[in-house]
């Protein structure tokens, strides 16, 4: 997650004048996407069943491509691009605001993953899968 926020915040950096430096920041982009689904598939499998390994794949594909990409990101992005104008500024106002959400989303994850960790309690997170592991 960090390379990925990050990355968003990079792309509001560069100068307009300088759009030629996107190429430099792009294949951090097969990292990030590569890292996303490695990370996607090894919970999902982890988290299904034996019976249910299919079933929990086509889930998570499914609620990535449609949910995440297609109904809300396009809606979203859609909205905020209209809402700021459409020009370069609310792109660079996307991208900041994706780079801000990932940072708060990873911060907050890694400490619910830590506290669960601490207090073994049941839950989401890496816990969560070690505890459906042991069962």
């Amino acid at each position: 997650m960090h390379v990925w926020d990050r990355r968003q915040i990079c792309y509001t950096l560069i100068p307009l004048d300088n759009a030629w430096l996107f190429l430099l920041l792009e294949p951090t982009h097969g990292l990030v996407f590569a890292g996303m689904w490695i990370a996607s598939v090894e919970l999902a499998s982890q988290l299904a069943p034996p019976t249910g390994q299919g079933t929990m794949q086509a889930l998570i594909g499914g609620l990535y491509y449609v949910l995440a990409v297609g109904v809300i990101g396009t809606n979203v992005a859609g909205y905020v691009i209209t809402w700021k104008g459409g020009g370069e500024e609310a792109w660079h106002y996307l991208y900041k605001s994706g780079g801000v959400v990932m940072v708060g989303w990873s911060v907050l994850w890694n400490t619910m993953s830590f506290m669960q960790q601490r207090c073994g309690s049941g839950g989401g997170g890496a816990g969560y899968v070690r505890q459906v592991e042991d069962a």
